[in-house]
């Protein structure tokens, strides 16, 4: 079984190796969930693109947050899916 700390290391490692071409920054842990039957642990990582945070920072003050959930074979510890999160 894949503890919670590993699910992240798992879900961060996936997260850089499939969106590291957008050159996220700010990368952090939002929220850590089993699921109800424990079968995955579904991890959101919060992060900024860089290619906007310039920009958008200048014009608006802010720059858009985005947010992706990494599902997690908690047997196997095997990345099962990525989604965008909406807020």
């Amino acid at each position: 079984m894949v503890d919670a700390r590993d699910a992240v290391k798992i879900a961060k490692s996936y997260f850089f190796d499939l969106f590291n071409d957008q050159s996220p920054i700010n990368v952090q842990l939002e929220e850590v969930e089993r699921t109800d039957d424990g079968r995955f642990w579904r991890i959101t990582i919060g992060y900024d693109r860089s290619s906007e945070a310039k920009d958008l920072r200048s014009i608006l003050g802010q720059i858009p947050r985005y947010y992706k959930v990494v599902t997690i074979d908690a047997a196997t510890g095997q990345a099962e899916s990525v989604k965008m999160r909406t807020v």
